[in-house]
C-alpha cells in the first residue's frame, strides 16, 4: 500500500480499525509516529495464499471497523481520512511468502526500518 504524492498524514487515535476476539488494534500516536518513515510513500507490504479480491475485502472490512480475521496493515487505520489517497498495488507471483520478505528486507537496508504497518520481518 502506498500513500499519493501530495499525501498528508494525521495519526488519530483511535483508528477505525475492527476489534477481532476482543483484541485492540490501535497503537498510540508516539508509536505511530515512530514507525513512519521519512521520505518514503510506500506503507505496506503483504502477501496472501488466498485470492487477491478476498485479502483486500478483508482488509477494507477491517478498516471499516468490522470484527474480521485481517490484523495485516493494521496501523493504516490509524492514519485520518485513510482511504483518501491511499492505492493498492498488486502483483501475481509464484511464492508469495518469499517475495514478502524479499521486499521487506530491500526496503529495511535502505530505510533501516520496517515499512510504517508492517510490524514483523
Amino acid at each position: 500500500m502506498t500513500c499519493g504524492k501530495n499525501f498528508k498524514h494525521k495519526f488519530i487515535h483511535p483508528g477505525t480499525g475492527g476489534h477481532f476476539k476482543c483484541k485492540d488494534p490501535n497503537v498510540s500516536v508516539r508509536k505511530l509516529k515512530s514507525k513512519w518513515v521519512l521520505g518514503n510513500r510506500l506503507l505496506y507490504i503483504g502477501q496472501t495464499r488466498r485470492s487477491l479480491r478476498e485479502r483486500i475485502a478483508l482488509f477494507a472490512a477491517f478498516g471499516s471497523g468490522y470484527p474480521v480475521a485481517h490484523r495485516g496493515g493494521r496501523y493504516i487505520w490509524q492514519i485520518k481520512n485513510a482511504t483518501s489517497n491511499l492505492y493498492v498495488h498488486c502483483e501475481e507471483i509464484g511464492n508469495p511468502r518469499a517475495r514478502e520478505k524479499e521486499e521487506i528486507a530491500k526496503f529495511e537496508k535502505k530505510y533501516k526500518k520496517l515499512p510504517f504497518a508492517n510490524l514483523i520481518r
